[in-house]
């Protein structure tokens, strides 16, 4: 009987050890039994780097216990294989139009440019509407040839250039033929105030005859070194020397190739006028003009037909009614929400902003900042109204209540979801994104708007609210979403303007700025890895405030080691606001000095699924 008895407890101790084995996993890590591999990052006694097995059974985990120990390595040979450098943004056209506003002026520089039309976009109930087009230039079609004017030679009948042969019958001329490149650089010519038709490129060449050769009907025009014939303008474009006019050889009208002669015949007639088409290669000029709107639809158009869309956003200084003047303790605030970016792609894809962030700001990260949901908007909601779906949708959102509280308010996102065009803001771009939305292919446009990228509409948007209102209280919250969600590798081109927007925050004394990602990406071959679909729940949240905020503004460090969502967020933008720092249902301040308790994610508002501690 005593024997069986230590049969039974060695069997039941033996059954024990196995049950703890299935549920502690082989290594002993608490982590279960299933073996996929995530390429997490630690270190050994001798310092060498190597992968870790984390085992892949779900589990919640308290943030302060293990979670401070998922830090995953943003450069595994896994993920950076996946990477693309786009290199630079380059938006068509990368040499033909640039443009550059200063304040209430927009420079256009331009090849070719013709003319220029304005079309305001106007805020009308949740959505736009366009005002009148007017037009900003006067059209410059069909200049007149006159001294000291150059171009490319059009024909006004057939609308054909003339141009040198390339292949020169002698090194002392070349015949001129007509074509329908008039933007060729070879085609481009002088009338000069001694009247010679003179070549532009420097070859000293003018219009004229084949040495040794006589003016008759039929005789060839050519560019010679020979500058002596000289021509005057009559019938409103016609080129005559002496009797004779400059026809189009054989007769007729003017076609493809066809060569250049003299004609004792100078009448007024299509096919013998010429104008300077001014769409060419080397004459390069800008124009400014006043841009009065916040928001306007700008269009551009060449002398050679092609038309360029741009959309152009200001901060034009306004009056508010009701607004007190700021006390001058009140701290600036400004949220950079970027879409679909994990903590980790941020690193990848943003290093020269990561390292502003980290090296010049001396920024804190949160790397367990978590989403609580898988849709954009809702994110976007937790933290612009601090609610939960189940609680109200009118609630109060963060930029009312600045507003409340005399700050000067923005607001911006270039993805337009119904929510959020409840937003009032005192500037708010909404109705531009809505209006770029209709009237725009972005996407088409390979993320690009006239020469610029469409990012830059955001950023600059948000530099001139800064340049408008030095002296004001400001909150400022921009949303860019839009190439975020397309593709994993685009966010790499916004690198270099957002870097400069931080700098210019980074100048400002009394600020606060947080930049944040909704969530990371689940896009392509990303989303096959393991590692990539630990990403998804770990989004960016990095949070600044100027050496003068310090004291009364002190980032919790215990906070970075612990789950963060975006209720927290809601909460300590509210706290800089009004001085409250009252505990939430889901959400708390991550400013002070507080000991919190452990939390996980149920209690902060991240659901299962998206709980980076699932480990």
């Amino acid at each position: 009987m005593i024997s069986l008895n230590k049969r039974m407890i060695a069997f039941i101790a033996f059954c024990l050890l196995i049950v703890v084995y299935f549920l502690r996993g082989k290594d002993g890590n608490g982590t279960g039994s299933i073996v996929d591999r995530i390429v997490f990052m630690d270190k050994n006694k001798d310092g060498e780097k190597h992968s870790k097995t984390i085992r892949n059974k779900p589990k919640i985990v308290s943030g302060d216990i293990q979670c401070k120990n998922l830090k995953i390595n943003p450069f595994a040979d896994e993920m950076m294989n996946l990477m693309k450098d786009f290199g630079k943004h380059e938006c068509d056209p990368p040499n033909e139009l640039t443009t550059e506003r200063k304040g209430s002026t927009l420079s256009v520089t331009a090849y070719k440019l013709n003319f220029i039309s304005t079309t305001e976009v106007i805020k009308e109930g949740k959505s736009f509407k366009l005002g009148d087009k007017k037009t900003m230039t006067k059209p410059k079609s069909n200049p007149v040839i006159q001294a000291g004017n150059f171009g490319s030679l059009r024909n006004s009948g057939s609308k054909l250039c003339v141009v040198p042969t390339k292949e020169q019958e002698s090194s002392d001329y070349s015949t001129i033929t007509f074509t329908s490149e008039c933007n060729s650089k070879q085609g481009v010519f002088e009338f000069t105030k001694e009247g010679f038709i003179k070549e532009k490129a420097d070859t000293k060449r003018c219009f004229g005859l084949k040495p040794n050769t006589q003016l008759k009907n039929d005789a060839i025009v050519v560019l010679t070194k020979d500058c002596g014939m000289k021509f005057e303008i009559v019938h409103g474009g016609v080129l005559k020397t002496t009797d004779f006019c400059i026809h189009p050889l054989g007769g007729g009208g003017s076609s493809e190739g066809q060569k250049l002669c003299f004609y004792k015949e100078c009448s007024e007639q299509k096919r013998l006028q010429y104008h300077f088409y001014n769409a060419v290669e080397d004459k390069k000029e800008t124009q400014e003009f006043e841009i009065t709107k916040e928001f306007n639809m700008v269009e551009y158009t060449t002398t050679d037909g092609k038309t360029y869309n741009d959309f152009v956003a200001s901060v034009p200084h306004k009056e508010i009614s009701g607004l007190k003047a700021a006390s001058g303790t009140q701290p600036n605030v400004f949220i950079i929400t970027l879409g679909e970016v994990s903590s980790s792609h941020f690193q990848r894809k943003l290093p020269k902003s990561w390292k502003y962030l980290q090296d010049e700001m001396k920024s804190t990260n949160f790397p367990f900042y978590a989403p609580t949901h898988e849709n954009f908007i809702q994110n976007v909601d937790n933290l612009i109204k601090g609610t939960s779906p189940t609680e109200s949708a009118d609630a109060k959102t963060l930029i009312s209540l600045a507003r409340e509280k005399n700050y000067l308010t923005l607001f911006s996102s270039d993805s337009v979801h119904e929510n959020l065009t409840t937003i009032e803001a005192d500037h708010s771009a909404l109705s531009l994104f809505q209006a770029i939305a209709k009237n725009y292919d972005i996407r088409a446009k390979h993320y690009c708007i006239a020469s610029k990228g469409f990012y830059e509409l955001s950023f600059n948007y948000l530099n001139d609210f800064i340049s408008t209102y030095k002296k004001d209280a400001k909150f400022g919250m921009i949303v860019l979403n839009e190439m975020t969600s397309q593709n994993y590798n685009l966010i790499g081109y916004m690198d270099e303007k957002l870097k400069d927007i931080l700098h210019k925050i980074h100048q400002l004394p009394n600020t606060v700025l947080i930049v944040n990602s909704i969530k990371g990406t689940l896009l392509g071959k990303l989303a096959q890895t393991i590692q990539g679909q630990q990403e998804h729940k770990q989004p960016f949240l990095n949070i600044y405030s100027s050496n003068d905020l310090k004291d009364r503004f002190s980032l919790n460090v215990k906070r970075t080691s612990q789950i963060v969502s975006p209720y927290d967020l809601h909460f300590t933008v509210k706290h800089i606001l009004t001085g409250d720092s009252t505990k939430h249902k889901y959400g708390l301040s991550l400013f002070g000095d507080k000991d919190f308790e452990t939390r996980k994610c149920q209690i902060v508002g991240v659901p299962f699924e998206l709980c980076p501690c699932k480990i």
